[in-house]
């Protein structure tokens, strides 16, 4: 697992990181680094990102790497029977492309007040706004009473939102694109795919294609980078640093599981009513209860062997990405794409056609917004 990136006079020259089968740090030096690390949730059951935390943006955030995207929200679902066996969930979905159903799944529920149309297509808001009223169990149901094909599960079952709790569409979170060459604002540091914020405020196409294209470019070009830079020269007592922090949990004879930990956030941040449906004093109580976490609970992580060492790392990764999703969703006061204020329902074009910028500021975290430029503009 990899837990730091190296860095050499502000630049990006390797990084750090340990096996699963003993207790040692493995130290990579590059010239340049590529972070292709995907994006990440609160270990939620469901869509397979579920295994991702985060840990890319977390890496780069520590080193002053500008980060966006935080306030949108991913919409996956997912029944409550079997909640993680995905395919089979989906395949219904699916398969409702496939056999020319048209729009294969809807939620029969009335408009909520300032959300735009959309009846036709499965919307994780939608289903977290009839659970606001009341309306529950939810069941999703097939446009014209269609029967599901052989081998798919029938769509006339109660479903659960938040599947992938804390993620965020594809390609709309990560690294701040510096220019069009795939680099961040940290010399030396370049990033593809999901680890890269190049979307808009919803899932707009195809990962796996647009992934290729990214994670091919921004090998191109950090190549081109790496030719015009010597060799970096990392001091031993700065491995060392970095290596003292990386075991840290495995030094200790008591302290609190990463599990159980985890279990806490999840508690916090997984409930609709927190980052489906937001609102200010729920988001500012989720925050204070998230900075509880990152103060008390993160320093006192126990890791009894590797396994628990790695888990240490990932729940302090998804602390980290929790304090993000609430700071960016307190600061954007507007409706968009995938970020819904209960407060603030309408889209405001006039201040917030802009991206939110998440950078480190010391011990705190920075939040700026930086417009969309005006050749852009629809």
């Amino acid at each position: 697992m990899v837990t730091e990136l190296l860095q050499d006079d502000g630049h990006v020259v390797g990084a750090v990181g340990f096996p699963m089968e003993e207790d040692k740090a493995i130290v990579i030096k590059a010239k340049a680094v590529v972070l292709c690390s995907g994006s990440g949730a609160f270990k939620t059951p469901g869509f397979p990102i579920s295994s991702l935390t985060h840990d890319g943006d977390a890496m780069s955030y520590k080193i002053g790497a500008e980060i966006s995207g935080k306030e949108f929200t991913d919409w996956h679902w997912t029944y409550w029977v079997d909640p993680a066996n995905v395919w089979d969930n989906w395949s219904g979905v699916f398969g409702g492309f496939q056999s020319g159903v048209g729009n294969p799944a809807r939620v029969p529920s009335r408009r909520p007040e300032g959300q735009a149309r959309n009846r036709q297509r499965t919307n994780i808001r939608l289903m977290a706004f009839q659970a606001h009223s009341g309306e529950i169990p939810l069941k999703i149901v097939r446009p014209g009473g269609g029967t599901p094909s052989a081998g798919q599960r029938s769509l006339n079952l109660p479903v659960v939102g938040g599947a992938t709790a804390g993620s965020s569409p594809h390609k709309c979170e990560g690294i701040f694109p510096k220019d069009n060459r795939f680099g961040s604002n940290i010399p030396g540091l370049f990033a593809a795919g999901d680890a890269l914020c190049t979307g808009g405020a919803t899932y707009t196409g195809s990962s796996s294609s647009g992934s290729a294209v990214q994670g091919g470019r921004a090998g191109l070009y950090a190549a081109e980078y790496a030719q015009t830079i010597k060799n970096a020269n990392i001091s031993k007592t700065e491995i060392d640093k970095i290596k003292k922090r990386i075991f840290e949990p495995r030094k200790r004879d008591k302290g609190y599981s990463p599990a159980w930990v985890t279990q806490v956030l999840q508690g916090i941040m997984v409930p609709y009513y927190v980052l489906s449906v937001k609102k200010q004093d729920r988001l500012e109580a989720a925050l204070a209860n998230i900075k509880f976490l990152r103060d008390h609970f993160c320093p006192k992580l126990l890791a009894n062997d590797t396994h628990e060492l790695r888990l240490a790392h990932e729940t302090r990764n998804m602390i980290l990405n929790a304090e993000m999703r609430l700071r960016a969703s307190l600061f954007r006061t507007e409706t968009r794409g995938a970020h819904y204020r209960e407060d603030f329902p309408e889209k405001d074009d006039k201040n917030w056609l802009a991206w939110v910028i998440i950078s480190k500021d010391g011990e705190g975290m920075k939040l700026s917004k930086r417009p969309v430029p005006d050749k852009w503009r629809p």
